[in-house]
């Protein structure tokens, strides 16, 4: 059985770097078998050998490779181009490394199933201004379990003690490791040694035969792997507010801040992140007042919609960001709204799965919602100060096993719905005691939760809920103003509570909106349909980033 794939990156995971090999070498006036000589490395004193070893960097290669291929040259009779160097040539290679789509999400699906996934390739030490093949491979790092450079194992294909050494370090056995290379001759090794290889002349062919050893659909799309919360930086800040937040701040570029809902934290975000970052900007996801590690006061009054929101203006002014792209979920999408109405300043874009719902001067919200809750009852329910909290905090992992699943599902259906809550006696009264979680989360998932709300507990984030006459005069005192900034408007057709139906007049308050449906979204859509949600995401704000007219969407 399959343990572990490991991948070349050149020809395999990126596209070949020898094109633009034979297109320098053309364009200096340069037969392309001369640089071959420099890339094949004959023996342990080949300059090329010791780059790909580590025994030198990059800057040092330079002048010992324009010295072999001036020696090569004379002996060849070949006159070289005035400005021919091989500084020139390895600027040009990591610009001409395009990723394979088709080999990451490969990585993603085996990832899915327990294989592990690695890469393994002849690289070198960049110690030079530009850094970009540095850049790249850090970019791969959330959709491979590891990536092992040959001058950083002081070793290089085709010798077979490279395989060795990074089975040994993935904790797979040799016969359980599968490399998939495009040369025969680092593929030999691998061979003689007892591991399944597959040579990549194309990657469809290569993946079908991957997909009949390992049994895994690697074509199936999936979304790039979540992040860890061991592999991202947590910061820690004191804003002007006086709560100590705290965030996860991934990526560079223009920047995003994703605002999570009830009951969540900033890990709801796991795939949105890294996508985001991939994609080419900073992603920062706090933990919302309350919640996490982020402070939680006990006062009702402490989580008035004007507090939440001057939380986030004072972390964009901690992090020095003038303006931001904002993505909420649930109550953190309310919250998006605000601060573009608010602070319009500081808000570049919105992307947003809550409708917006504009203040009525003449209608005060808690007593609508009284006289009428429908599906809205569990939030009556929430304004009773203590027993949602006992309701949820007697067993933690039974509250999220319940409450993260599929809108679908009968424990949302029928007789168990939010409109009955307060006739039931609670949110989980009548549920039965033995359910399973929803595929949409892992036990991992679950420990995470559970972890998280052992320290906070509910009473913060229920308390968001207590301050609805309070975030209504709030609101008022910009009633009318509409938002300007280019906005976009995800409704979910399986979230039985905020339905797509409640979007239905938003073009008349959002003057640049754009709208996308997921039909097969619950309430959970960041990790429910986290592929739909990030190409969405990526799409729209790419568009925003190059001034697209997004209302085209």
């Amino acid at each position: 059985m399959s343990k572990l794939v490991i991948f070349d990156l050149g020809g395999v995971v990126a596209t070949t770097p020898v094109y633009t090999i034979q297109q320098f070498a053309w364009e200096k006036g340069v037969p392309s078998q001369l640089l071959q000589k420099l890339f094949l490395p004959s023996d342990e004193m080949h300059p090329m050998f010791q780059l790909e070893v580590g025994i030198i960097s990059l800057s040092q290669f330079y002048k010992l490779a324009d010295e072999l291929v001036l020696k090569l040259a004379d002996e060849e009779g070949i006159k070289l181009h005035k400005d021919f160097s091989i500084e020139g040539l390895f600027k040009k290679i990591p610009k001409s490394l395009n990723a394979v789509p088709e080999m990451l999400n490969a990585s993603a699906a085996l990832r899915e199933k327990g294989i592990k996934t690695c890469i393994l390739t002849n690289n070198w030490t960049d110690d030079t201004e530009t850094g970009l093949l540095v850049s790249n491979l850090m970019r791969l790092r959330y959709y491979f379990d590891d990536v092992f450079e040959s001058c950083k194992l002081g070793l290089r294909k085709p010798d077979g003690e490279a395989f060795k050494v990074v089975c040994e370090k993935m904790g797979a056995n040799i016969n359980e490791a599968i490399v998939l290379d495009d040369l025969p001759n680092n593929l030999k090794p691998a061979k003689e040694l007892g591991m399944t290889t597959i040579q990549v002349k194309d990657p469809f062919s290569a993946l079908k035969t991957l997909k009949e050893i390992t049994g895994v659909d690697v074509f199936a799309p999936h979304p790039v792997s979540p992040c860890s919360p061991n592999e991202v930086p947590h910061c820690f800040v004191t804003l002007k507010t006086g709560i100590k937040m705290h965030y996860v701040d991934v990526g560079q570029g223009p920047a995003v801040i994703l605002l999570h809902g009830f009951p969540e934290f900033w890990y709801i975000w796991k795939y949105q992140i890294p996508a985001l970052a991939l994609a080419g900007f900073r992603v920062i996801a706090p933990d919302l007042r309350g919640y996490g590690q982020t402070t939680s006061p006990s006062e009702i009054v402490a989580y008035g919609r004007e507090n939440l929101s001057k939380d986030i203006i004072s972390l964009l002014d901690c992090l020095l960001l003038p303006q931001v792209t904002v993505v909420g979920h649930d109550w953190g999408g309310v919250i998006a709204w605000d601060l573009a109405i608010h602070y319009s300043d500081r808000v570049r874009a919105i992307a947003n799965m809550t409708p917006y719902q504009p203040p009525n001067p003449t209608v005060n919200p808690l007593k609508a919602l009284q006289a009428k809750p429908g599906v809205f009852q569990y939030q009556l329910y929430f304004h009773k100060e203590g027993e949602a909290e006992k309701e949820f905090e007697s067993d933690l992992r039974k509250t999220f096993i319940y409450m993260l699943r599929y809108s679908t599902d009968q424990l949302m259906g029928g007789e168990l719905s939010t409109a009955n809550v307060l006739e039931r006696g609670g949110i989980f009264k009548g549920f039965p005691e033995n359910v399973e979680k929803s595929p949409m989360i892992t036990e991992q998932d679950l420990d995470y939760f559970v972890e998280s709300f052992t320290k906070t507990g509910f009473r913060g984030a229920l308390n968001w809920y207590r301050n609805t006459e309070r975030n209504w005069l709030w609101s008022l005192k910009v009633v009318g103003r509409k938002i300007q900034q280019p906005s976009l408007m995800i409704t979910c057709g399986q979230d039985q509570v905020i339905s797509p139906a409640l979007s239905a007049h938003m073009k008349d308050w959002a003057v640049k909106l754009s709208q996308v449906h997921i039909e097969e979204s619950s309430h959970w859509t960041p990790l429910d349909c986290p592929l739909k949600l990030n190409n969405i995401l990526i799409d729209w704000m790419k568009k925003i980033k190059d001034g697209a007219d997004t209302s085209k969407l």
